[in-house]
């Protein structure tokens, strides 16, 4: 099995949060930053909503506030996030 971090790529790639990652010109590191980022603070969250708000805030860091959209926008991959890091417990 892979590890939490591939995980977290993988499902970044699939979800493409924030509309950068483009498979045809191979650009799998696209959100490497954010991957190690989400990683460090994720043992932090205890719920849902606080990865949801973890995740905005590291593409806050990154973007700006038009790029990263609204909250909401991380509620899906928040959840999805949320079930890999209890397999992984």
């Amino acid at each position: 099995m892979s590890s939490l971090k591939e995980q977290i790529k993988t499902l970044l790639l699939q979800e493409d949060p924030i509309g950068i990652y483009y498979p045809e010109d191979g650009n799998d590191d696209e959100y490497d930053p954010e991957v190690e980022a989400i990683f460090n603070r994720l043992t932090h969250c205890k719920t849902v909503q606080e990865i949801q708000t973890m995740l905005r805030e590291v593409f806050m860091s990154f973007f700006d506030e038009s790029i990263a959209g609204p909250l909401e926008r991380y509620a899906n991959l928040a959840q999805k996030i949320n079930i890999l890091k209890k397999q992984n417990h």
